[in-house]
């Protein structure tokens, strides 16, 4: 559980950005003063979590594992080397098995976030943004909220229409939970929030790009309370294969 927790924290030497602001690019920094973005992104991602109301905590901290693909949409408004920038996790559906029981549990994810950035450079900008991630079991609704910052680099292939991408972020989650004394003596709290996306794109035409990489998300939270003997970091990991495109206007 640590190891995972720290692989997007040490892409962050490289590379850092909000998730879902999409994929820097030189030529877009250096072109026309304003132009818009949109971007659809497919993530074909495995989630291993832990809130599963069912059940209780065990001292792993870890519950089922369960795999979907969500859709991405973005939007990205650039003025000069300043922009603006959303993105959204369409709800997604996963049926979630508990490794401590035979009951399968239904939960439902969506995601939103808005950011600013500038480029610092022709292939590499800042950001400064905000995250809500929500997640549903049932009546039961988890959501966390997340004031990140972060890089987005991206290089050409010499030669070619083939460029290198990658954007990563950090940020502090906070939790709101359920009010029901069952949840409220848990005294839930978050944690560091990491995401990182690496990948390879090409350039179909100089407005038109298609991207694939790898994607991976972690969502710490803690409890005080664990079966009233202990306290555990609860991490909430999302991990796969991501695809998409972009056009600018």
């Amino acid at each position: 559980m640590k190891t995972l927790a720290k692989k997007p924290v040490a892409a962050l030497a490289l590379l850092a950005m909000l998730a879902g602001v999409g994929v820097a690019h030189a030529d877009e920094a250096a072109s026309s003063n304003l132009s818009v973005t949109l971007g659809l992104k497919a993530w074909n991602n495995e989630w291993q979590t832990w809130n599963d109301p069912f059940n209780t905590f065990n001292s792993s901290g870890w519950f089922g594992t369960a795999s979907a693909t969500s859709l991405n949409p973005s939007l990205t408004l650039k003025y000069g080397n300043a922009f603006i920038s959303g993105g959204y996790m369409a709800s997604t559906t996963y049926n979630v098995p508990d490794t401590n029981s035979a009951v399968t549990s239904t939960a439902k994810r969506k995601e939103n976030d808005i950011s600013i950035g500038y480029y610092i450079h022709p292939q590499v900008a800042v950001t400064l943004g905000y995250k809500q991630i929500t997640q549903s079991w049932g009546a039961l609704e988890f959501v966390w909220k997340v004031p990140a910052v972060g890089v987005s680099v991206a290089s050409p292939v010499q030669g070619t229409n083939f460029f290198m991408y990658g954007n990563a972020a950090v940020g502090n989650a906070s939790i709101s939970h359920p009010s029901s004394a069952f949840w409220t003596q848990w005294k839930l709290s978050g944690g560091t929030y990491t995401t990182s996306e690496v990948g390879l794109g090409y350039s179909i035409t100089p407005k038109f790009r298609l991207t694939g990489g790898y994607k991976f998300q972690t969502l710490p939270t803690s409890t005080e309370v664990l079966n009233n003997t202990k306290r555990v970091t609860l991490v909430d990991a999302t991990r796969g294969f991501v695809f998409g495109g972009s056009f600018t206007f």
